[in-house]
Parts: C-alpha cells; structure tokens; sequence
C-alpha cells in the first residue's frame, strides 16, 4: 500500500466511485468494503459534493475534500483503463 500513499482519484458520479473503490481494493489497499460498497451514496462531483477525492493519505482510505488533498500534498491520479468484462465469449470469424 505505501507506493499509494497519498494518492487519491477525484470521483467523478456513483458509477465512478464503485469502479475507483474496486481499482483500490484491487491494489491490496483495504478498504471497509461494506461502508463504501453498500451504504455509502459516493460524495461525487455531480452532485456537487466537497469530499470527492477518494484514496490513501496517512495510510487510511477514505473520501478527502480538496482541502486535505492539498494540505496533505497528495498526488491526483485519474482512474487506469479498467477492462471491460466480456459477459459473452468472443468469437473470432474468419471468413
């Protein structure tokens, strides 16, 4: 987790904040899966909220203002190109 220490990625709507928890979490960061995942609504900046930035400062996973951000000197990263799940197996034509 230290190569991510202060490292947050700025959240852009819900749907972004469930993929940037998961890129965390797939990193080895650990994260309360259950208050994030199920009953957190993602501060996100659609909607026009102040704790937008999601990740680790001070070895801790959390939403952060811009404030804290700074005042931390933590690095902005945007979310890596995840994948896209095939849901159906991919057929390759020759013709």
């Amino acid at each position: 987790m230290k190569k991510l220490d202060n490292t947050v990625i700025k959240v852009k709507n819900r749907r972004h904040g469930r993929k940037v928890v998961r890129w965390f979490r797939g990193q080895g960061v650990i994260i309360d899966s259950e208050y994030f995942m199920k009953s957190y609504p993602f501060s996100n900046e659609r909607e026009g909220d102040t704790f937008i930035y999601y990740g680790v400062i001070g070895d801790r996973f959390d939403n952060w203002s811009i404030e804290s951000v700074n005042g931390y000197g933590a690095t902005i990263i945007e979310l890596p190109e995840l994948p896209e799940s095939i849901s159906e197996p991919h057929l390759e034509v020759i013709l």
